[in-house]
């Protein structure tokens, strides 16, 4: 039986709402594809940030996730 790769998106961030959430929902895929424990969610999640948006020292993906919403999400987004 051959394998599947899955790969994960990179993210550059981007100012656009939709591109956010399409890649934190991609991102909980891969992690739950890959049974990836929470300390290495964010160290992987690191790498596939470009510029600005992997510059924040971040531990836990949660946390992660909230700073990028905030950081990339207009106050006006539902």
């Amino acid at each position: 039986m051959r394998s599947v790769k899955v790969d994960a998106p990179n993210f550059d961030g981007e100012l656009n709402p939709k591109a956010l959430l399409d890649w934190l929902a991609t991102m909980d895929r891969y992690f739950e594809w890959h049974d990836m424990p929470e300390a290495r969610r964010v160290r992987f999640a690191k790498i596939k940030l470009m510029g600005q948006a992997g510059e924040e020292p971040i531990i836990h993906w949660g946390e992660m996730k909230e700073r990028l919403k905030q950081k990339y999400l207009p106050l006006s987004y539902q």
